[in-house]
């Protein structure tokens, strides 16, 4: 029988006055969606407009986990902002690619590339 995936993990840190990191980890399902959810309504209030997904300890996404990041990059585009993924396993990066839902994300190789995808949307502003 092949290990379960780690309890998820959310950290966060910001980046700036307006951009935040979150440092996810574990399965990302239905519960950790809750978490997300409470954490990204949290830093809008703060007034963040960009928020970087550190997805390199995240081992496994749900469906409900993938909802979950597409209506946070749609809020954040509605108001201007971006939400940039980063450092994404292999399963999940072939997760947003078979269903087809990588194009319409921001993903970014590391934290240089996404930072720079964050100072390019701020610089539009």
């Amino acid at each position: 029988m092949p290990d379960e995936p780690a309890p998820f993990s959310l950290v966060t840190q910001p980046l700036s006055a307006e951009a935040a990191l979150c440092r996810m980890g574990g399965r990302m399902d239905s519960h950790a969606c809750e978490v997300i959810e409470d954490e990204f309504g949290k830093l809008l209030a703060a007034g963040m407009k960009a928020v970087v997904l550190e997805m390199s300890a995240l081992e496994d996404m749900t469906s409900a986990g993938l909802g979950a990041v597409v209506n946070m990059s749609r809020t954040l585009e509605g108001k201007g902002g971006v939400l940039v993924l980063t450092l994404l396993r292999p399963g999940v990066e072939g997760l947003l690619d078979m269903l087809g839902v990588k194009e319409g994300l921001t993903v970014a190789d590391g934290m240089d590339a996404a930072r720079k995808r964050i100072a390019a949307v701020q610089q539009q502003q």
